[in-house]
């Protein structure tokens, strides 16, 4: 049996798995919801430096659990390069998987998202970061309320329709020729949007996933090229600051490898 933990600042651990991933999950795979150490939430970009560091220490603590792969269920793919350098387990972020996924059905894409236009942020690099801005039509930004989750759960027919409404204008006056929904809270929408819409419409929850699934089939480990490994003493340190614990204290090999620390002689 292959575990992959999956993390999110929405994901509901105490609940068990999303319903929606416990439908996909094919025999031989658990899907393990990982708590976080911190929350918080990345209203900006000095918030989203602690959600991160959050995200990084609740995956060194699923590999240390025995999870085989990490998943994380959120479009933002916090800490994504800095899990991967835990070791081999495969990493795959719904943000990172969407927006490669969309390349693949259409050539020009466009992200239609309820987040406010305060974290358009939080896209713009993980775009920048894919390299595929250039693939991108637009960002269309609902701003919804903070309640916002709990009536996308309920099916609320308001906040569905203003999504159709933005992923039409994508279309007719972006250029975009598939749609990147941008937060995966909007899992619960997906099937009535996609329906309404006449292009592929992606949810990323679901996307993400499925990527991660095909991780651990294909047993794909990230690169020790692309991510050198991190010694364990800085991922206790990590830890320990995460907990609270004030263990958090410098190492050794704090000083800068090639800058010098001291005067010459």
């Amino acid at each position: 049996m292959k575990r992959i933990a999956i993390l999110g600042s929405g994901t509901p651990c105490a609940a068990g798995a999303p319903a929606h991933l416990s439908a996909m999950t094919p025999p031989g795979i658990e899907l393990v919801p990982w708590p976080l150490p911190i929350s918080a939430f990345p209203h900006t970009p000095f918030d989203h430096v602690l959600v991160a560091a959050s995200h990084a220490a609740a995956a060194a603590e699923a590999l240390a659990g025995g999870a085989d792969a990490l998943y994380i269920d959120t479009f933002g793919d916090y800490a994504i390069n800095a899990m991967r350098a835990l070791g081999d387990a495969p990493v795959i972020g719904a943000g990172e998987a969407t927006l490669h996924a969309a390349t693949l059905v259409a050539r020009r894409f466009s992200i239609v998202t309820v987040w406010p236009r305060s974290m358009r942020f939080i896209y713009d690099e993980r775009l920048a970061a894919s390299g595929l801005a250039a693939r991108c039509a637009s960002i269309r930004q609902l701003g919804e309320p903070v309640d916002v989750m709990a009536r996308l759960q309920g099916g609320d027919g308001n906040v569905t329709a203003r999504i159709v409404e933005a992923c039409r204008e994508a279309i007719e006056h972006d250029g975009a020729e598939a749609i990147a929904l941008g937060c995966t809270c909007m899992a619960p929408v997906h099937a009535a949007v996609a329906q309404a819409i006449d292009a592929p419409v992606l949810c990323c929850s679901r996307t993400g996933y499925a990527m991660a699934i095909a991780a651990v089939l294909g047993g794909w480990p990230s690169s020790a090229l692309a991510w050198p490994r991190v010694p364990r003493q800085r991922v206790e340190r990590l830890l320990a600051l995460a907990s609270g614990s004030g263990a958090a204290q410098a190492g050794g090999d704090d000083a800068c490898p090639v800058c010098p620390t001291t005067p010459e002689g």
